[in-house]
């Protein structure tokens, strides 16, 4: 009340703001003379309050001067907190910042929050909207095992102060792992080439490549050149070739790196089963001939994808018998071998029957027909004797020789032919032993023959013909007696004479031709030329007078044998 009035008024009084009547502060009863009007300002600024009095019955009303309200932004407080701390490597993190006003400040800030780890701004965390509680995120993998130093950065708006939150350390452990071992092929064969593969992933809620080495083991022990094979996006390999059949424990042991945990797999069972094979038989002449060697090979080789050289034995077959001798052939560097002689000709199915050994699968090769052709022979000629002289006997012998590669004993007959002409009693004769025939013939006249033989052939050994032998046939020897019809005679007797020649062996056969009679060096009248007849020739003589007489006889020989003189026949008289 203003004096000189006194008392105290009653009523209501209505706040305003400027023009406006602060909404809830109309008409507020006046208690002791105070009426109040309580008010908070969401944002900053000056307002211009003033309070008008109502009056009552006993006070008239009044108007305040003009209040001016100042409202300054609050201050906040701004925290942090992790959703999972520690966190492991590559694990999302959720990270919140939570911005608080500080008393006697009220509201929900607006604005932003800058995510800073170790002072640097976190990647995609620049600007993260404050929500209407107040809170902002920034979610965040850490791809490093260690401790991280994070901050939050509140920006502040029109009504609030910017706050920075004190640090909060984030920890960040290696990841557990886990590591899984595969085989480019199992079951694999003996000498296959195959690739182990080791693939280490990082297990939930751990999350990246772990990088580093595995070390691959074969049981207990690290197979070689595997040691330490380099993980490249997640995996290693090792490649292996297992030449023997069996079964192999397969581990891959991870080593760990400065962000993931070591870990091995389980165990791998590699089954290594024998390899395939393949038999091939060949052989060195096909066709051959009868009598040649024949060597049979066998080459058994692995079969795709096994690898190496098979071991053990190979059976040679005939058809369906096994050939004399290579019933269990050993394979040196995978090859064996049978060497055969065919007697005859003929054909011959020819397959080879591997084994097989501990690591490789038997096999047997395809037919080959081995073909035997008879064998090319050749013939030659000797005489017994040649020159040989007439009559004489002269054996002809024929060799039928088989022709290299041929080897054997020939049979069937040779024809002896002279001139082309076959010998009388040798168109057949047998051949035997180790390939021989004979012919005896007598040449009766004397010159050269054209001796062939023509060999028959049978039913392993071509035939074949000699070449030409030249036998010559000389004159044969004679020898000359001449004997008396009287010695001593008497003068006026008439003497005979007579001459016998013959052939001096070898040569043999009856001369022809003239013998001439002679008393000393003087032919005797009338018996100059006395023909031979069945070797025997005369001439009868008369002596007139007593007296001795140096006779002999003298043969002229003939075109087949030759001219010869008697010894001296002393005729007395």
């Amino acid at each position: 009340a203003l004096a000189p009035a006194s008392g105290t008024p009653s009523g209501t009084a209505t706040f305003m703001d400027g023009a406006t009547t602060i909404g809830g502060c109309i008409a507020q009863p006046l208690i002791g003379g105070v009426a109040t009007c309580s008010v908070a300002y969401l944002g900053v600024g000056g307002h211009a309050i003033t309070a008008v009095y109502s009056g009552d019955l006993n006070f008239a009303g009044s108007t305040s001067p003009i209040l001016t309200q100042t409202v300054s932004p609050a201050s906040t407080v701004t925290s942090l907190a992790s959703s999972v701390n520690p966190s492991v490597t590559g694990q999302s993190v959720t990270i919140t910042a939570t911005v608080s006003v500080v008393a006697p400040g009220s509201g929900a800030p607006t604005g932003t929050v800058a995510f800073l780890d170790g002072g640097t701004t976190i990647a995609g965390c620049a600007t993260q909207a404050v929500t209407g509680a107040g809170v902002a995120t920034c979610d965040d993998a850490f791809v490093a095992a260690g401790a991280e130093t994070l901050t939050a950065v509140y920006s502040g708006d029109a009504d609030f102060s910017s706050s920075t939150s004190a640090a909060l350390t984030q920890t960040i452990n290696q990841g557990a792992t886990t590591t899984v071992t595969t085989s480019s092929v199992n079951p694999s064969v003996s000498g296959e080439g195959l690739s182990y593969l080791a693939t280490v992933t990082a297990v939930a809620p751990a999350v990246g490549t772990p990088i580093g080495s595995v070390g691959f083991f074969d049981g207990a022990a690290a197979i070689a050149g595997c040691g330490a094979q380099p993980l490249v996006a997640g995996t290693a390999s090792c490649n292996v070739t297992y030449t023997g059949v069996g079964s192999h424990g397969i581990t891959a042991v991870y080593s760990g790196d400065p962000n993931f945990t070591a870990s091995t797999s389980p165990v791998l069972t590699q089954t290594v089963n024998p390899g395939a094979t393949s038999t091939v038989v060949t052989s060195s002449v096909n066709p051959s001939v009868s009598g040649e060697s024949v060597s049979y090979t066998a080459a058994v080789s692995a079969v795709t994808p096994a690898s190496g050289t098979p071991t053990g034995t190979a059976e040679f077959l005939d058809g369906a018998a096994a050939i004399t001798g290579c019933g269990a052939q050993p394979l040196v560097g995978g090859v064996a071998s049978c060497d055969v002689v065919y007697a005859g000709v003929g054909n011959h199915a020819i397959t080879v029957i591997y084994s097989g050994d501990p690591n490789f699968i038997g096999s047997t090769s395809s037919v080959v027909t081995q073909t035997v052709n008879p064998a090319a022979t050749s013939t030659s000629l000797a005489s017994s004797v040649n020159p040989s002289v007439t009559g004489q006997t002269v054996t002809i012998t024929a060799t039928v020789s088989v022709n290299t590669p041929g080897s054997g004993m020939p049979t069937g007959t040779v024809s002896f032919e002279d001139d082309s002409t076959t010998i009388a009693g040798c168109a057949t004769e047998p051949v035997i032993g180790t390939g021989f025939a004979t012919c005896a013939d007598t040449f009766v006249a004397a010159g050269a023959e054209a001796i062939t033989a023509v060999y028959s052939g049978d039913a392993n050994f071509i035939s074949s013909t000699s070449p030409t032998l030249t036998q010559t046939i000389n004159q044969g020897a004679t020898a000359t007696v001449v004997i008396s019809s009287v010695d001593p005679s008497v003068s006026g007797e008439s003497v005979s004479y007579t001459s016998v020649v013959t052939a001096v062996a070898p040569a043999s056969g009856t001369p022809t031709g003239t013998v001439a009679f002679l008393d000393g060096a003087s032919t005797i009248p009338g018996c100059a030329t006395q023909a031979l007849v069945a070797g025997m020739a005369s001439c009868s003589v008369t002596y007139a007078v007593a007296g001795s007489h140096a006779i002999t006889a003298v043969y002229g020989g003939d075109p087949n044998f030759a001219a010869s003189t008697s010894a001296l026949l002393n005729q007395h008289v």
